[in-house]
């Protein structure tokens, strides 16, 4: 009996242990999913669910902001510990990541000026000039489907990606659905002003969508192969985030329109 007692106590101290530690976590500025608030203290959809999950679970963490660009080294080197930065899921990236369950889905979608009559498909893209925010995207992906397509990249910048579209520097811009609240209906929720003011400059020029795309969803990034545990603890979270509605309210809070 006292053999059994010990392996338990073991078993729960080495349990807390794994808990106790502080755990290194990366994210990137993008806004609504993560941004600073007046003060400068981080928040966004991604900064509450990553509070969640450490209530849930019961674990500490602090942040580490870097460019997205600069994520997978970190993950890799154990920089970080796990990324929370809207990664999208991809068969390249489990390759040498290990994925949660995703607790969001966005959609890619490509849009046009409302004016420009000679766009009503992909396909018309065909030789024209098409405006990514980030290189390391799916937008990139889907521009680079298109033949003879020139991809424009404003390097994180959706502002300056807008303005290429608005101005005629670019025919077409494939973004995440999660600017859909910028980009149509000119809610800046987290946008530095002085990429408020660029956009607002050009809102009266109206875009359409030409198309949307799926993706696999976009879930919380760990080196392959270690902190399983906390990963599986995660998912255990995610699931029941989805299940009482959590994952909703944040989405309603800083995505959603018109709710």
């Amino acid at each position: 009996m006292n053999k059994i007692f010990k392996i338990f106590a073991l078993s729960v101290f080495l349990l807390s242990s794994a808990w106790a530690k502080v755990y290194t976590v990366g994210i990137d500025y993008y806004p609504p999913i993560n941004y600073t608030d007046d003060k400068g203290n981080p928040t966004g959809y991604e900064i509450e669910l990553l509070e969640a999950l450490s209530k849930e679970i019961g674990f500490k963490y602090k942040i580490e902001s870097m460019k997205f660009s600069e994520l997978p080294a970190a993950i890799v080197s154990g920089k970080v510990d796990f990324a929370i930065a809207f990664i999208t899921i991809t068969d390249s990236r489990k390759a040498w990541l290990d994925f949660t369950e995703p607790y969001f889905d966005a959609k890619m979608i490509a849009y046009k000026r409302t004016d420009d009559k000679s766009i009503t498909k992909m396909s018309d893209l065909s030789g024209k000039t098409i405006a990514v925010v980030t290189d390391s995207s799916t937008a990139v992906n889907i521009a680079k489907s298109i033949p003879d397509a020139n991809i424009l990249i404003t390097h994180n910048n959706l502002a300056r990606a807008v303005e290429a579209l608005k101005t005629k520097k670019a025919d077409a811009l494939i973004i995440e659905s999660v600017h859909t609240p910028a980009v149509i209906y000119n809610k800046y929720l987290g946008h530095k002003q002085k990429d408020i003011s660029i956009m607002e400059k050009y809102k009266n020029i109206e875009l359409k969508k030409i198309e949307s795309f799926d993706d696999d969803g976009e879930a919380i990034a760990f080196k392959k192969g270690e902190n399983e545990e906390l990963r599986k603890k995660m998912n255990e979270a995610i699931a029941k985030f989805k299940a009482d509605g959590t994952l909703q309210r944040l989405a309603f809070k800083y995505i959603v329109v018109g709710h």
